[in-house]
């Protein structure tokens, strides 16, 4: 397990957050798979980050807490390529945009 510290700036999009992390753990996207969440309660299940949206329904709750210590991002880690099919692209389309994504 390894843990590392890193800043997402206030209006991070998925696509920008997949780099931020790609990059701070040293991934390479022909390489690995990456999966984020979080838990806001240990009775529910972890609340997956897979788009826009779910980056912001985060960061807000991130914002509203004075602990900030609480909700750290989990992110497991799949030796296999990135793809993001169901995510936002159709399935004819499921790799990432590598313009977008540079590791």
């Amino acid at each position: 397990m390894k843990t590392t510290g890193i800043l997402v700036p206030s209006g991070a999009t998925y696509v920008g957050l997949l780099e931020i992390v790609y990059e701070a753990l040293e991934l390479r996207l022909k390489h690995h798979t990456i999966e984020m969440k979080y838990v806001v309660d240990v009775r529910l299940c972890p609340m997956k980050i897979i788009k826009d949206r779910s980056i912001k329904v985060y960061m807000e709750l991130k914002r509203n807490e004075v602990d900030k210590t609480k909700f750290p991002p989990c992110i497991d880690i799949i030796d296999e390529p990135m793809t993001m099919q169901g995510i936002f692209m159709p399935p004819s389309r499921s790799q990432p945009p590598h313009q977008l994504i540079q590791t």
